[in-house]
Order: structure tokens, then sequence, then C-alpha cells
């Protein structure tokens, strides 16, 4: 069987030579001898060459499962993973808290050192706070009072 050609190109003045490169070249693709279109060349393989490519195909995927499962249950386990994820929730049993300490400010009486609509600044204290009123809009220079505190929402109402 043979498996390369080698045909010149060369034309002459009559372009014998590339009739005769075409007519070898469509002999030998019809013959299955040798065929090649675009990159793969059209070579006969065998059951026994498939079936060892299929093996080792099923064994590295298999492989690779293993070795990824592999990984990530060890990698559970490291300091790195641990610092990786999130901490534990943060209690306010172990003094954790989201407060700012602007508790102390309810039921206080301040004047509104901006314009509330709803929002906007409040002297409590000779303390400058941003504050919200509960919906109403307040004039700068009004007496307001501390309804609550929640985080660092201050909730305030005209007097």
């Amino acid at each position: 069987m043979q498996m390369g050609l080698t045909i010149s190109n060369d034309c002459g003045e009559d372009g014998e030579s590339e009739v005769n490169y075409r007519q070898e070249w469509r002999r030998l693709c019809e013959t299955g001898e040798t065929c090649e279109t675009g990159l793969i060349p059209n070579v006969p393989v065998g059951e026994e060459v498939l079936s060892n490519a299929n093996d080792g195909f099923m064994i590295g995927l298999l492989g690779a499962v293993i070795g990824i499962y592999l990984l990530l249950k060890l990698m559970v386990k490291t300091k790195f993973w641990k610092q990786l994820t999130a901490p534990g929730s943060q209690k306010k049993e172990d003094g954790y808290t989201n407060s700012f300490g602007w508790e102390s400010l309810i039921d206080q009486v301040g004047e509104a050192d901006t314009d509330l609509h709803p929002s906007g600044w409040v002297i409590v204290e000779s303390k400058r706070f941003f504050m919200i009123s509960e919906g109403d809009f307040i004039e700068k220079g009004s007496s307001v009072k501390v309804l609550s505190v929640d985080g660092n929402r201050i909730v305030v109402k005209k007097l």
C-alpha cells in the first residue's frame, strides 16, 4: 500500500503536468490509498486502535474526576480554606454589635441643622448626626425628637 506520493506540480507549457497531478490525486482518493482533506489525513484506523484510544480517554477522565474529588476533600481541611471561606457568625453574646452606640439618643431633643426631606442633619447634644424623619418634611431650625435607633439609622419626628 502506498502511503505517500511525490508528484511534481511543475506545469510545462501545455499544462500536461497539472492534468496528470490531478488525475493521480483523484485515483489515490478513490482507491483509499491516501486522501488528505484539510488538516486530518484520511488514514484507515482499525478497531483495536479505536478501542485503545477510547480506553485511554476513559482512564484519563476517571483519573481527573478522582483527582479533583481528592483535592477538594483534602483542601477543606487546610488553614487556607478556613481563611478563604466565611468565618462563623458574629453573635451578640460574643461581643459583636452592629450599633454605633447611639441608643442613648432615644427620646433626646435636637434641632434640624438642614431641611429633612425625609433625611438630613440634626444637632443633638452639640453633635451633628444624619437622621431620617418619619416621612414628613422638617424645616431647618425645627425642634425634633429622636424616636428610634437601628444600627446607623436614626429616626426623628417634629415636635
